[in-house]
């Protein structure tokens, strides 16, 4: 039994550190492309939707969404970068119980995403959007609102 406990000790010990190290990177990627930007005179900010929608919003339905195509945030533009990544460690904790969560194949509720002319804005889920681009996921499941 006690070699049970220890190994379940060390296996999340392990999960914790690799989640640590995915989010050590999202960090440092994001820096260096804000600082890139900077350079470039280029803007690095998530775009926040012009016009927000009302809390409701007519339901499209859940549906695979290609990273990709989400382009900006219902309101946490001061989070992450315009790639989802982590502006500051503010958010870590969360981040890491996200990452930690896919690791383990745990499943997680669908992202909640609003439609828009110029691609999607997330409305609930910036951290689930943030893990799945640090993990270079292609498609995330979405409730999706239009």
């Amino acid at each position: 039994m006690w070699n049970l406990c220890v190994q379940s000790l060390g296996a999340a010990s392990d999960g914790r550190l690799r989640a640590l190290e995915l989010f050590r990177k999202a960090r440092v990627q994001t820096q260096l492309r804000h600082l890139w930007h900077s350079l470039i005179g280029r803007r690095a900010t998530l775009r926040v939707l012009d016009h927000p929608r009302l809390p409701g919003g007519r339901g499209l339905g859940r549906m695979a969404v290609p990273v990709a195509e989400i382009v900006g945030s219902e309101g946490r533009a001061g989070d992450f970068d315009r790639h989802f990544g982590p502006l500051t460690d503010r958010a870590r904790d969360r981040w890491l119980s996200v990452a930690l969560a896919r690791q383990h194949g745990i499943p997680l509720p669908p992202v909640v995403l609003l439609r828009a002319a110029d691609g999607y804005y997330v409305r609930d889920g910036h951290h689930r959007i943030s893990v799945a681009r640090a993990l270079g996921e292609a498609y995330v499941e979405a409730e999706v609102v239009g």
